[in-house]
């Protein structure tokens, strides 16, 4: 793939990622619309349940474009990750919009952000994105953790190397020493997830 081609690739699978965010950051608006101290009348709860059903729908098209783009190569989340589930895609596409922009970096700094906003308030869903992140996880070894007592309460950031990789772009010997530094850190600190 020509650099240009690789450019343009890359510029519609970030736009995409990007709009993956922005539903679900819209998705968690409409839940904390629900919220029962906001006392909504029945016609304003079923107006939401139904936004957040028209989201969930917009944000699994969304996830089958990525997937459809990754599929030219070169870049994604296929790349480091192989098949890759909805529900990984969404989680992926926080953690790669947490680096990318500020605003959602202040929303997305914990794995309980994250099973906020990519497990739609569904307590089995939560579950499912908490164990992506634990030990044994499938999404532990592409991240960085930070110290705390408790995995929900654990700072979450998607490491140089796989950031890298993930938009198709170069490594070098840095970030390979800072990924090193980190897993060495993390095992003197002694976190057991």
């Amino acid at each position: 793939m020509k650099k240009s081609d690789m450019e343009q690739h890359r510029s519609l699978w970030l736009a995409t990622v990007k709009q993956v965010v922005e539903k679900c950051f819209a998705r968690e608006s409409q839940f904390s619309d629900l919220c029962p101290q906001r006392h909504l009348e029945e016609t304003a709860r079923i107006e939401a349940l139904r936004k957040i059903s028209t989201l969930s729908k917009q944000i699994s098209q969304l996830v089958s474009k990525l997937k459809g783009i990754e599929q030219k190569g070169g870049l994604g989340f296929k790349i480091v990750l192989g098949e890759v589930e909805e529900l990984e895609m969404v989680v992926m596409c926080l953690l790669l919009g947490s680096r990318l922009e500020v605003s959602v970096a202040r929303s997305v700094r914990t794995i309980q952000d994250i099973m906020d906003f990519g497990g739609v308030r569904n307590p089995s869903i939560s579950l499912q994105v908490r164990s992506m992140f634990r030990s044994d996880g499938r999404l532990f070894q592409f991240v960085s953790l930070g110290r705390y007592i408790v995995l929900d309460e654990m700072s979450v950031t998607l490491k140089e190397s796989v950031f890298n990789r993930v938009l198709g772009m170069p490594s070098d010997l840095v970030e390979a020493r800072c990924d090193a530094e980190a897993l060495v850190g993390n095992n003197k600190r002694g976190i057991i997830i």
